[in-house]
């Protein structure tokens, strides 16, 4: 039912409202992980129109911050012209972000970085790109352990190197590949968001794999796989992965 019908915002506010909206955002978010397609564009358009006209009324950076993820996401999901409309739309929430918190406070670096992460896609060059996502790993190295959810700033951390080894070659590659397993492994540790962190450690394990074969690999590959297909049986990216890891 929660696949056809908008999510339900109540009339909260202050501080209990925003807790609530970026739980409810949250929750969705790992709920459209498991779908694919039309029904997952569907599902988002729905909760951008009930909850836009509460996210313009905000007064901590918590419920943008998690709809900012959300864009990244559709974004994802698009291409061309309406993949950069979505970036538009978490350019001005980020404006928004970054007048309502603390100069150096961790949401604000987190959010910074994420930013960067999304925004180094438009870099023309790839020196500009890598600079960028350097910038961004440079900001997370900044949040202390006790600040936020640890998982969080790990699965962005994985995301972070996964991108910068795309971009590079040779051990430098292979390195930001290696790291980027790791920490998505861990980050998958947490079922908030478990399955992007497994379709981030396996990207980052099935690239290693195909450039320096290791037998030893073989066994997580093909767990970690079986896990991503549980969690999203209908998505292609968790098949492919799947088919890669038990290859």
């Amino acid at each position: 039912a929660s696949a056809l019908a908008p999510p339900p915002v109540p009339h909260m506010h202050g501080d209990i409202g925003d807790a609530w909206l970026t739980r409810l955002i949250d929750g969705e978010r790992a709920h459209l992980q498991r779908l694919s397609g039309a029904a997952r564009i569907t599902r988002l358009q729905q909760i951008q129109a009930s909850i836009q006209s509460h996210l313009a009324k905000v007064g901590s950076i918590a419920p943008l911050l998690s709809w900012i993820s959300v864009l990244g996401d559709w974004s994802g999901n698009l291409q061309g012209a309406a993949a950069i409309a979505k970036l538009d739309e978490a350019d001005a929430l980020f404006e928004r972000i970054r007048q309502l918190a603390p100069r150096d406070s961790a949401g604000l670096h987190f959010a910074h970085a994420y930013y960067l992460r999304l925004r180094s896609e438009r870099e023309r060059s790839r020196t500009a790109q890598d600079a960028a996502l350097l910038q961004a790993e440079q900001l997370l190295a900044r949040i202390g352990t006790d600040e936020l959810p640890l998982a969080l700033v790990q699965l962005e951390s994985a995301e972070i190197h996964l991108a910068r080894a795309r971009l590079g070659d040779g051990a430098a590659s292979h390195s930001h590949y290696t790291q980027a397993a790791e920490l998505g492994i861990a980050a998958a540790r947490s079922p908030e968001n478990e399955a992007r962190a497994l379709t981030c450690a396996l990207t980052a394990l099935v690239a290693l794999q195909a450039t320096h074969a290791d037998p030893a690999r073989i066994a997580a590959l093909r767990t970690l796989s079986r896990r991503l297909l549980e969690l999203t049986p209908s998505s292609a990216v968790g098949v492919r992965l799947s088919g890669q890891g038990n290859l």
